[in-house]
């Protein structure tokens, strides 16, 4: 191995079958001096026969194969720990290998800071403009009115659930207290005891159907009946909080930033495929998505 002699004298010579520990030790210990010798270091006979008889029979049965195998791993790591211990400095050694995925993701992330987050950023004013109309941390809290349609439902259940939902609509409108029809009426069973209570609800947590609706009542407004697939809902918000700008400021600037670096990303792949005229093989997806679940990908 380049400039060391690897040494290795094999005195051992088994003569009998080594069906057990005990013979093995006994078949070595009737030598003298050493297995091998590899730079400077001994594995001697007792040395051996430790290492081998600390694995059990089933995965090194005592045989001449094992001690072979045994005594030449032994000399690799002897050879491998000496060049390790006499290398001072590892100025021979290319880790250019191991930095450079990692440099260009680095200068990937500086482009990133430099230029496209500088070019997404809004200034101060378009800033708040922004957070004001958009009001992403606002949270309301809501009464909710739930009539329920089963999927099987016909046509006439659900016609009929439709009026019962208006009527209450209309009842709330003119002054009824929308707690107490609530309790009488709403299937809701998590707000119904509570007079259709469902304490504060942020952004992004309410269907689709309802969220636009719900967000843009005021405090005291009643929803129009709304139809959704759990059924017609009657809904009123009885509080809003909206943090001020300077609370969430920190937070909401970094969400678009990060929207908008996303977008400029996805613009500028789709114009290199356009420019490259890429185009997908016909099978290649199911390909792709096969290939995602071979276990050799785990290596």
């Amino acid at each position: 191995m380049n400039r060391h002699t690897v040494y290795r004298a094999v005195i051992i010579t088994l003569t009998v079958a080594l069906a057990a520990c005990s013979q093995l030790r006994e078949g070595m210990e009737g030598h003298k001096d050493a297995v091998a010798i590899a730079e400077g270091y001994a594995l001697t006979v007792d040395h051996a026969a430790r290492l081998i008889t600390m694995a059990p029979e089933s995965v090194a049965p005592t045989n001449f194969i094992v001690v072979d195998r045994t005594v030449d791993l032994w000399t690799s790591y002897a050879v491998l720990g000496s060049e390790f211990r006499e290398q001072d400095d590892y100025s021979s050694l290319d880790i250019g290998p191991l930095i450079r995925f990692g440099t260009q993701q680095e200068l990937v992330w500086l482009l990133r800071d430099d230029v496209v987050r500088n070019r997404v950023l809004p200034d101060e004013a378009t800033l708040r403009e922004w957070y004001m109309r958009d009001q992403p941390l606002t949270r309301v809290r809501t009464s909710h009115l739930l009539l329920r349609v089963a999927d099987d439902a016909s046509e006439v259940e659900i016609e009929s659930k439709r009026q019962l939902a208006e009527s209450l609509h209309q009842r709330i409108q003119a002054g009824e207290p929308f707690a107490e029809l609530a309790r009488e009426y709403s299937e809701d069973p998590s707000s119904a005891p509570a007079g259709g209570d469902r304490g504060w609800v942020p952004r992004g947590r309410l269907l689709p159907e309802l969220e636009a609706i719900v967000f843009d009542l005021q405090i005291g407004e009643i929803s129009e009946v709304i139809r959704t697939t759990f059924g017609f809902h009657v809904i009123t918000v009885t509080d809003r909080d909206v943090p001020d700008f300077e609370y969430a400021r920190e937070g909401y600037e970094e969400d678009l930033i990060r929207d908008g670096i996303a977008a400029v990303e996805e613009s500028y792949v789709d114009s290199v495929s356009t420019a490259a005229d890429i185009r997908i093989a016909p099978g290649s997806v199911d390909l792709v998505r096969r290939s995602a679940f071979s276990p050799r990908l785990a290596r």
